[in-house]
């Protein structure tokens, strides 16, 4: 059946405030919907609901559930205060969110897993405990204009997971601007990685990720972490003013800069140490504080076709037993 609510408001319930199933379609516009017992909207088993205009605060799990097959289209919401994610999609459940706002929350702004997939776009994701965004074992999202700024984690955290973000301003969040871990493999294009407490981006465990025409600024700790065989590809990028070093590798990792930016840095354009092994090619690496390429004992890779001067302490440090290749150079 199908059931509309307006300019209503569903509170305190021992259970869902709504709860919409087995092809149960609900309609939504102007309520409130808050202080229940389990999520303010549970949609599962091919329900549907569409909500604009509505308020999900306070509720005792997530704000919005959708799983099983389910939708939930959301435009000009406010998600709240909710005790676990503010958003959650799962097992081919399918959300799409414009234009809303997804805050405070203990939990992920927006969790997509097992298979979960989704939209947001021009939306503000701020303020949560956890990942603002957390895409994981088998979730996609397509993510654009939208902010994910000042949570107490990662902004985007992808593990075992897919997604494209376009457009998105990922700032002052407490670690990573964006995570990335095993088995992702995230496109991440226009996006601002800006003001983090920890890294700008973080790539391991052999994850690879897309990069393109991103600007990675002034966080304070590297520009990029890349460690654990990481093979991100990072193409027409600045990264840039960041409080260490610009581009950090280690731990085998690997990846692939073309075309990038990487200056005013505090520390070296570029580190490797403990066995990495990047490809850098046509990049500028210009006033970073100390060296444009810091390549430690063990280290390899090649730098190719680059421009290395202005450094702070030259072009390069290279200790001895490494096997980085120099190709073509402007020192």
């Amino acid at each position: 059946g199908r059931v509309s609510a307006r300019r209503t408001r569903i509170h305190d319930g021992g259970a869902s405030g709504a709860f919409v199933h087995s092809g149960g379609v609900l309609d939504v516009e102007d309520c409130e919907i808050f202080r229940n017992a389990f999520s303010g909207f549970e949609v599962r088993d091919r329900g549907a609901v569409t909500a604009r205009r509505t308020r999900l605060y306070d509720n005792a799990r997530s704000g919005v559930t959708v799983t099983k097959s389910a939708t939930a289209m959301l435009d000009d919401i406010d998600v709240m205060r909710n005790k676990l994610a503010g958003v959650e999609v799962s097992d081919a459940g399918l959300v799409a969110v414009r234009r809303s706002r997804i805050s405070d929350g203990a939990q992920q702004g927006v969790l997509a897993t097992r298979g979960g997939t989704g939209t947001i776009d021009d939306s503000d994701v701020s303020g949560n405990g956890s990942a603002g965004i957390e895409v994981v074992d088998g979730g996609s999202l397509f993510v654009r204009w939208t902010k994910i700024r000042n949570g107490l984690a990662a902004g985007v955290l992808c593990s075992k997971a897919a997604g494209v973000f376009e457009d998105c301003d990922i700032a002052a969040n407490a670690l990573a601007g964006a995570d990335i871990r095993a088995g992702s493999t995230p496109v991440f294009r226009r996006c601002r990685f800006r003001d983090g407490q920890t890294s700008g981006v973080f790539a391991s465990d052999r994850s690879e990720a897309l990069f393109d025409d991103c600007d990675i600024a002034a966080n304070a700790l590297s520009g990029l972490e890349i460690k654990s065989g990481a093979n991100p590809l990072i193409r027409r990028t600045k990264v840039r003013d960041n409080k260490q070093g610009g581009v950090f590798t280690y731990e085998k990792a690997l990846g692939i800069l073309e075309e990038c930016d990487v200056i005013g840095n505090a520390f070296a354009g570029v580190e490797i140490r403990d066995g990495a092994a990047p490809v850098v090619r046509r990049c500028r690496i210009n006033r970073n504080g100390y060296e444009g390429v810091w390549v430690h004992k063990g280290g390899a890779g090649r730098i190719e076709g680059s421009n290395l001067s202005g450094n702070g302490r030259g072009a390069w440090d290279v200790e001895t037993s490494t096997t980085v290749e120099r190709i073509g150079n402007i020192e």
